[in-house]
């Protein structure tokens, strides 16, 4: 098995998370089950032939697999947010936005703490 210290190292996400199913001594079906995905989905992430699944996908593959989901974020061509790059404010901007306020209220919210 070849080990890569970066995500960018792999050809693409799915070859990155069969590596790691791979290490782990899973089969592909143990893998989707746990991550409550299809077999047939996963294989095709791992073949190469679905680039960019879906965040809520990656997420589910890394949390079983104990990695950073920012790894199979980065690897599949996600921009992923470091924390240095965002100060608090950014933090509670996206935590409004994410409880499904919309951006006028999200800002209105954050700016109205100080």
């Amino acid at each position: 098995m070849v080990v890569a210290t970066f995500a960018q190292d792999f050809p693409h996400v799915g070859y990155l998370i069969k590596e790691l199913r791979d290490s782990r001594g899973w089969s592909l079906r143990q893998l989707a089950e746990k991550a409550d995905i299809s077999a047939a989905e996963l294989s095709r992430i791992e073949n190469g032939k679905r680039q960019r699944p879906s965040r809520d996908t990656l997420n589910r593959l890394a949390s079983c697999l104990r990695v950073e989901p920012e790894m199979f974020l980065k690897a599949a061509g996600y921009r992923v947010i470091e924390q240095q790059e965002m100060d608090p404010e950014g933090y509670l901007y996206l935590g409004f936005r994410g409880l499904g306020f919309d951006e006028h209220e999200a800002q209105t919210f954050t700016k109205a703490r100080d």
